[in-house]
């Protein structure tokens, strides 16, 4: 049998109106050359061409809707349920 979920709450102020941010690692390719612009800074020629990426877990943090209060969950995040 297993346990009936419960909300996870902040840590501060006890509020379960919480938001989930992860950073995802998403790579752009620009394969129509590069060029230095006028203050030396390099530029890609073209549109990027995306590719998917993965969900960086040492990035998660939860934030607080109520109270403004941020962590990292210590726990693994198994996605949207």
């Amino acid at each position: 049998m297993s346990a009936e979920p419960r909300p996870l709450r902040c840590h501060r102020c006890g509020s379960a109106d919480l938001a989930l941010n992860e950073i995802i690692h998403e790579c752009a390719r620009y394969d129509e050359g590069l060029y230095l612009d006028a203050d030396g800074a390099i530029r890609a020629r073209g549109d990027a061409v995306l590719s998917p990426g993965e969900i960086q877990p040492e990035l998660t943090e939860i934030e607080c809707l109520s109270c403004g209060h941020s962590w990292r969950p210590r726990r693994r995040f198994a996605g949207a349920g």
